[in-house]
């Protein structure tokens, strides 16, 4: 804040009315009685008599509508902000789920159907491509499965954006689970031993629609034609669907 001038320069005029003063230093306009000697409380420049703003610093004189007019300001830049950092926020959240986001969760099975339910958070759709139930390290080999027929024909493999779908797998040559180290068929009492509280994993390779193709930006970003994604859980919950042949 600048410090009020203790001499303010004299005038020739009156502030109010305009007639010539007698004297620079006139305290009050003969013609109009007005007072020649009112200052600005913040850079000491003359002003008219009961002038509440000072033209020359901008500046009010009662410390009160001081006060205001900054609230004011800083309440506007801060609205400024918010709007400015909304747009900003809606620009990122717009930009993160322009692609295909696709995750799925194995519901349930029944003999021969295993149940998914499938959705995608993205704003393009995704296709899912392949499904396999893997074992990890339980001695037993891994199993391809694919949609049902009638899931097939319905293309329920294109998710769309904010649809979410349930899905049926099965396994197209009957599900008969071997020995990862000998090929030997295992029995259902051999397979509740192995499977005991253990997890199975299902993963399926899906199509998103952020996956560059060979002709992506001129072969500059390595072709990928798939993401995988899985899901882990307890191999009791498909049970019906494991033991389906006995």
């Amino acid at each position: 804040m600048t410090e009020p001038a203790s001499n303010p320069a004299p005038r020739e005029k009156c502030l109010v009315c305009g007639a010539p003063l007698l004297l620079p230093d006139m305290p009050k306009c003969e013609k109009c009685k007005s007072a020649q000697d009112e200052q600005c409380n913040v850079c000491g420049e003359r002003m008219l008599p009961k002038a509440v703003f000072c033209n020359q610093c901008k500046s009010y004189q009662q410390t009160w509508r001081r006060v205001f007019a900054n609230f004011a300001l800083t309440t506007s830049l801060i609205l400024a902000a918010f709007a400015v950092g909304s747009a900003v926020s809606s620009a990122f959240f717009y930009i993160r789920d322009y692609h295909s986001d696709t995750r799925f969760k194995v519901a349930s099975a029944e003999k021969n159907v295993l149940y998914l339910n499938v959705w995608n958070t993205g704003n393009k759709q995704s296709t899912l491509l392949h499904y396999h139930l893997r074992f990890g390290r339980i001695d037993i080999n891994d199993v391809d499965l694919d949609l049902t027929r009638g899931d097939r024909q319905d293309a329920k493999n294109v998710i769309a954006s904010g649809k979410p779908v349930k899905l049926g797998l099965w396994a197209p040559h009957d599900l008969v689970l071997t020995s990862s180290w000998t090929g030997r068929e295992y029995e259902k009492a051999e397979i509740e031993h192995l499977l005991s509280d253990k997890n199975l994993r299902l993963e399926i390779e899906v199509e998103e629609s952020d996956d560059p193709s060979r002709e992506h930006l001129c072969g500059l970003i390595p072709a990928r034609l798939f993401h995988t994604k899985s899901d882990e859980f307890a191999a009791d919950r498909i049970s019906d669907f494991i033991y389906a042949r006995w």
